[in-house]
């Protein structure tokens, strides 16, 4: 068996005892407190008769278990509070608490915590808690209910969330602040599009809208430069100012580049950047009408002019 799998065997083994020992322990009344409580693998440990103590704190190599953290409690693989902690937990490959968590937890690989979070979760590959956030989760995937700060990924998953969502991949129940990232899903917040200019002919894409904030993915058939023989991929962020009636005003950045094409034994291409500006009209939740402006300006031209060049636009929201 490889090193790799000698550690994740003891790991899944260190959290299924764990688990077995919470249901059994931690209906047991809270105990004393230690200043210090050390351990090796728990119940290898100071603490070995008192596994809910409250520590200030908690150090151990392979697993190091007590009841609640009012400090700190480090540990070189597992950290496991089953009460909570206030204060800091920092561990080499998990950090748990089976309660509230108010401080930190910091972790190479996760960090899992049950009850209600304020402060900030940072782990090397997941976040999760099961409860509220208050403060910022950061971690290549991050998940929560209610959210209330940030949450700082590349997959981030949470029920309400108000603040800011900044990854790749989006989810939320509802976002009340700002998520961005190529994919932000949330309630009514997906919509199709399509809309022709003076300089890309025809484009369609799916536009990812919270409250004020949004992002585009789009494609396109037809260019100035080119006419219809070449397609390109549109990518924009933007805000939404809603304004009285109906209507909104839309203010946005895309990057556009057609797809690459090969010019002797070389591959070339064309992409732009474009401020732009839109009024719409929405006649219903799913369908929207909107004209704008903008200029396009050349980043790496290799068909065509290098020049900017003003923009106008129409289209249809869904």
């Amino acid at each position: 068996m490889s090193s790799k799998n000698i550690v994740l065997h003891i790991v899944i083994s260190l959290l299924s005892w764990s688990c077995a020992l919470a249901s059994a322990q931690d209906a047991r009344p809270e105990e004393d407190r230690m200043a210090l409580t050390i351990g090796f693998l728990h119940p290898l440990a100071t603490n070995a008769n008192r596994p809910n103590v409250t520590s200030s704190v908690d150090l151990s190599v392979l697993y190091g278990r007590v009841g609640t953290v009012e400090g700190l409690q480090l540990g070189g693989v597992v950290d496991y509070a089953a009460r909570g902690i206030t204060g800091v937990q920092l561990a080499g490959v998990g950090a748990i608490t089976g309660g509230s968590a108010s401080g930190a937890q910091l972790a190479g690989v996760f960090n899992l915590s049950t009850g209600p979070t304020t402060g900030a979760q940072l782990a090397g590959v997941v976040n999760v808690a099961a409860d509220s956030v208050t403060g910022a989760q950061l971690a290549p995937v991050n998940i929560a209910g209610p959210v209330q700060g940030v949450q700082i990924g590349v997959v981030n998953i949470g029920r309400k969330v108000r603040g800011l969502q900044l990854g790749v991949i989006n989810i939320a129940d509802e976002v009340d602040g700002a998520a961005i990232g190529l994919v932000s899903i949330s309630r009514d917040s997906v919509h199709p599009i399509v809309w022709a200019s003076n300089l890309q002919y025809m484009n369609v894409g799916v536009k990812f809208s919270t409250k004020y904030v949004f992002t585009l993915l789009g494609v396109h058939y037809g260019t100035h430069e080119a006419d219809f023989d070449k397609v390109g991929l549109t990518f924009g962020l933007g805000g939404h100012l809603p304004l009285p009636a109906r209507f909104d005003l839309e203010v946005q950045g895309s990057f556009t580049q057609l797809a690459p094409w090969k010019h002797g034994d070389k591959y070339k291409t064309n992409s732009w950047i474009a401020p732009q500006i839109a009024v719409g009209y929405s006649f219903a939740p799913h369908l929207r009408v909107f004209v704008g402006t903008g200029v396009r300006v050349p980043l790496s031209v290799d068909l065509g002019r290098a020049v900017s060049r003003p923009e106008f636009l129409a289209g249809l929201q869904f």
